[in-house]
């Protein structure tokens, strides 16, 4: 970092961050949005009610439900992200040049 703000300043610092936000608050807002739907849904549908949550068995369902509205939710917001990130990784290294290595 320090060499960067020697010789780049503030600019360099910061390159690429338009595109990194770009990339992350469709992947973060499309998670959320999923993972919520998922885990409300899994909850019906196993008629799970988190107030019922105290024995071990109850706690483990609720793990898993969770678990699998945030996989689902993960998995479905990086594959609709995916040509953000694609774009954005382009653009940061398109400054350095095909084939050129960092000092």
């Amino acid at each position: 970092l320090v060499v960067i703000a020697r010789k780049e300043r503030l600019r360099g610092l910061f390159s690429g961050l338009v595109p990194t936000i770009l990339r992350d608050a469709p992947y973060s807002a499309l998670y959320f949005l999923i993972y919520l739907r998922m885990r409300d849904g899994l909850s019906q549908i196993f008629r799970f009610d988190s107030s019922e949550a105290k024995d071990g068995a109850v706690k483990a369902r609720s793990m898993m439900i969770n678990f699998s509205a945030g996989f689902i939710g993960g998995g479905v917001a990086t594959f609709l992200t995916q040509p953000q990130d694609v774009v954005k990784t382009r653009m940061q290294l398109a400054r350095h040049g095909v084939g050129k290595r960092d000092k």
